[in-house]
């Protein structure tokens, strides 16, 4: 192997070891119990706790953040450890989100799913990237 191959190669399987540290972390943050009653800003209190999962596209790669829901009859479950994580309602991290944000501000479409392939092994469609604006004015690029 020369040193490029070898590089190669550590690149694409350094991401995969950060992925599964990743993996890791939001495993195990996920199946914490709450000590503490889960109450919603609705002021009900959820008592029934069930497994869940949700999948989450990061700068690493797509991982699996299994959680435990806290949920009520007839009212929307919470999951304490979306609120500690931040975790976006969407299925792009803030981070990947982010970087493309900052990508498509500075070069085309085009380079950047260049940048994509190559920088940190996503790719994404055209299609699913748009430009949006905010309260202040400023545009950003949405991957959707």
């Amino acid at each position: 192997m020369t040193h490029r191959e070898v590089e190669d190669t550590v690149d694409v399987h350094g991401r995969d070891v950060l992925r599964l540290l990743l993996q890791g972390q939001f495993t195990l943050r996920g199946l914490r119990v709450a000590t503490a009653p889960v109450i919603g800003a609705d002021g009900i209190e959820r008592t029934h706790v069930r497994e869940r999962g949700r999948r989450l596209e990061t700068i690493f790669g797509e991982v699996e953040v299994e959680r435990l829901c806290h949920g009520q009859r007839r009212v929307d479950s919470l999951a304490v450890v979306d609120s500690e994580l931040s975790l976006p309602t969407e299925l792009y991290s803030l981070d990947l989100r982010r970087r493309v944000a900052s990508e498509a501000a500075t070069v085309s479409f085009d380079e950047r799913r260049g940048v994509d392939q190559v920088g940190n092994g996503c790719r994404h469609s055209q299609a699913s990237c748009r430009t949006t604006g905010n309260a202040g004015g400023a545009g950003h690029a949405t991957i959707l």
